[in-house]
């Protein structure tokens, strides 16, 4: 018995070394998903000026975990960070960003990974600001007898205006174009006779939109007619006076709402 027992002793001393040289593997740390990050923003379409909110959640996420706000403009294949914020409780952020350029931008959120979790982006948001500029600052297209000049009509001046100018044959058709390139929405402004026009002069406006017409407004000395017209996806505006006896017709100071 004295021998079997020590036999048994040296096998299990062997199993146990055995066992010692061959001790299971840690497994590898398994790493956590990429966290999802929704984006929402108030306005698609601001003015120059105005402050766009861009809110969202990001899930999950631990209080008070860093996000950024990156925006890429127009035309541009870099993003750049224009905001910081920390989420709360429930995993919220906010930001805002006051839109100082009229041209398109597109806004996304980003979580920064960490030793767990890798970096994560929300979706892309596209934003597209207007703003109001002179119709008489594009380049004009076949204009022939309507210029820019500073005029009156019905005793008030309006600068950056365009007029007929005199020197045309009587019955003779006047216009001017004006490409919009499908990137505006409005126009405004105040049709009538320029005050140098004779008494009994007398014209009429035409607006077109792509050949369209829009408008056509009878203009007589010393009256005067605010405008404002839906020029969406319009590519070409063009502008027509057909005047009797030396009326001169004008617009006073238009001006269309684009995204350039």
């Amino acid at each position: 018995m004295k021998q079997l027992l020590t036999g048994a002793l040296v096998a299990g001393t062997a199993l146990a070394g055995l066992g010692a040289g061959f001790a299971p593997a840690q497994a590898a740390p398994v790493a956590k998903a990429r966290a999802e990050i929704t984006i929402k923003v108030n306005d698609t379409a601001p003015e120059v000026g105005d402050k766009v909110k861009i809110k969202g959640t990001v899930n999950p996420a631990a209080r008070a975990s860093l996000v950024l706000l990156q925006v890429r403009y127009e035309n541009r294949k870099a993003w750049k960070t224009i905001g910081r914020d920390r989420l709360n409780g429930n995993g919220r952020y906010a930001f805002e960003d006051k839109v100082g350029s009229v041209r398109e931008r597109t806004y996304r959120v980003v979580a920064p990974g960490s030793a767990d979790r890798p970096r994560s982006v929300s979706d892309k948001v596209e934003v597209t600001v207007y703003g109001w500029r002179l119709l008489s600052g594009l380049r004009a297209v076949g204009d022939a007898g309507i210029s820019t000049a500073e005029v009156k009509i019905n005793g008030t001046s309006y600068p950056d205006s365009l007029s007929e100018f005199p020197g045309f044959p009587a019955g003779t058709s006047r216009s001017v174009g004006f490409n919009l390139d499908r990137d505006c929405t409005q126009l405004r402004g105040v049709v009538g006779l320029n005050d140098t026009s004779p008494v009994t002069g007398a014209s009429t406006l035409t607006l077109a939109s792509d050949g369209v017409t829009k408008l056509t407004q009878p203009l007589t000395l010393g009256q005067s007619t605010p405008v404002a017209l839906d020029v969406t996806n319009v590519f070409r505006l063009t502008l027509t006076a057909n005047s009797t006896n030396g009326g001169l017709a004008a617009f006073g100071t238009p001006e269309v709402y684009c995204s350039f």
